[in-house]
């Protein structure tokens, strides 16, 4: 039903669209009386800052990131603060504008483009970023002839306070121009370098297959895995976070689906854990899943199914059963001393087993826990918890014949040429990647290779890599200073 009202709802919205229109004009960027106020107070705001900023470095009162000197430090400090102020000039945007907006009704459904885009048409460009900083002096001492040498302030260092629908001074135009040229020199580069690469691996792992014996190898045999990733498990078959089985999906799924008879018994929380205790023991799970998911399988029927069952009966008054009772654990305990041997009188009635015992007294406490003065009240407790949560013999088997398929359906199949999809994985997210370092400005304060060019090193086995960091614990955690020294 779900599934047949979206369909319908899709179907009528693009019919929707078709008679309605959908179009996009200058009104849609036009930015209203509060929202022009609002814009302009903000940059005036940014720029008081980085005013008192370049004040206080010139004067020697700006203190220091860890290793920067005083100049990375500004320039730092005020590519922080100014990157900014775009995004908050677009959280203005998105309270101001109407929501019948053209622009903004793309950003919010997710059909193109995002809040950033909606403030760069309506209020603020904002920081133009080369290489990980602000732009960088293309003359001396400066950006451009038209601003003061050894300038600082955002205006000459690449900030565009227009917006596209105002339109950019000549000086802001250029440092657009700037920062958009690296985009498309970044695709360019980008696309050649990740094709060789991917080219290189491809090359490398192609001969590369899973065994019949779970091991990865070869064409001569060499093993390169025992274990394919480790669980033999195929990444394509998982659900959800990576996990072969979602247990409180499939939980619901089966309570959903499988009905539920009177003459079903049901299940106490000793008794649950029990019967998976004895499940899991099967070959069927100890000859083909890993240990580790069994562990995960019984720790969810431990805790979500028996915990919580014993939490509910608790809560309505009711015996919780989450130990076994002392009376059953006697004839469990009886039942494995051995039998005295002889033989039996002819008229002797057969011995009940001792399994036989244990459920019938399991059964005779279940039902005595009703037994009260008050059974009425006794008898609505536990419906309560029937309705809340009810675990039979039926259910649970369902559910761990459904985990185990799962699992087994999950596990990857030999003759899986693993090394070409691994190889083939490595392009496409590759070409997503920024180009050049990231540039933190905050307390790290330096640049550190990422993207391509750190993929690289990684697949080139470089020696010598461009920026090693080191991770040293310090002695004394809680001095600044000593800090400052190690750094």
């Amino acid at each position: 039903d779900a599934a047949a009202l979206m369909n319908r709802l899709a179907k009528l919205s693009a019919r929707w669209s078709c008679n309605q229109g959908f179009s996009i004009g200058l009104s849609d960027v036009t930015p209203g009386k509060i929202l022009r106020e609002r814009k302009d107070q903000l940059i005036r705001d940014a720029y008081a800052t980085c005013d008192d900023l370049i004040e206080q470095s010139r004067q020697g009162e700006l203190k220091t990131l860890p290793g920067c000197d005083a100049a990375e430090t500004l320039e730092n400090t005020i590519s922080g603060k100014l990157s900014k102020v775009r995004d908050m000039a677009g959280g203005i945007c998105m309270e101001e504008l109407s929501r019948f907006n053209a622009p903004l009704i793309m950003a919010t459904c997710g059909s193109k483009g995002s809040p950033i885009n909606v403030c760069q048409m309506v209020a603020c460009v904002g920081q133009q970023i080369v290489s990980g900083s602000r732009i960088a002096d293309g003359f001396t001492d400066r950006t451009l002839p038209t601003f003061l040498k050894r300038s600082r302030t955002p205006e000459a260092k690449g900030f565009v306070a227009s917006s596209f629908y105002t339109g950019l001074y000549p000086t802001e135009f250029f440092f657009h121009a700037a920062s958009g040229r690296e985009g498309l020199v970044d695709a360019a580069v980008k696309t050649a370098e990740t094709g060789y690469m991917q080219r290189r691996l491809v090359k490398a792992f192609e001969d590369l297959r899973v065994q019949y014996d779970s091991s990865v190898r070869n064409s001569v045999g060499n093993v390169v895995q025992f274990e394919y990733g480790g669980d033999s498990l195929d990444p394509y078959c998982l659900e959800g976070d990576g996990v072969p089985v979602r247990y409180t999906h499939n939980w619901k799924h089966i309570r959903n689906t499988i009905p539920i008879s009177e003459d079903d018994q049901h299940l106490a929380p000793f008794q649950i854990r029990h019967f998976v205790d004895d499940v899991l023991k099967e070959p069927r799970f100890v000859n083909w899943a890993s240990e580790d998911w069994r562990e995960a399988t019984q720790q969810f029927v431990y805790e979500q199914l028996a915990g919580r069952l014993a939490a509910l009966r608790d809560a309505y008054g009711l015996e919780p059963f989450d130990d076994i009772p002392e009376e059953i654990a006697e004839d469990a305990a009886a039942a494995k001393k051995p039998k005295p041997r002889g033989r039996k009188p002819k008229n002797s009635q057969p011995e009940e087993s001792s399994a036989d015992a244990a459920a019938r007294k399991s059964e005779a406490i279940m039902a005595w826990s009703l037994v009260d003065a008050d059974a009425d009240a006794e008898v609505a407790c536990r419906r309560a918890v029937d309705n809340m949560l009810l675990i039979t013999r039926k259910l649970l088997t369902s559910f761990l014949d459904l985990c185990i398929e799962k699992y087994q359906r999950s596990r990857v199949d030999p003759g899986t040429a693993v090394g070409a999809v691994g190889a083939q994985s490595i392009g496409e997210p590759t070409t997503q990647m920024t180009l050049k370092a990231f540039h933190f400005a905050g307390i790290a304060s330096m640049n550190v290779t990422m993207g391509v060019p750190r993929i690289k090193e990684i697949i080139n086995a470089a020696k010598n890599i461009s920026t090693p960091i080191v991770d040293c614990k310090l002695i004394n955690d809680k001095s600044e200073p000593s800090a400052r020294i190690v750094k």
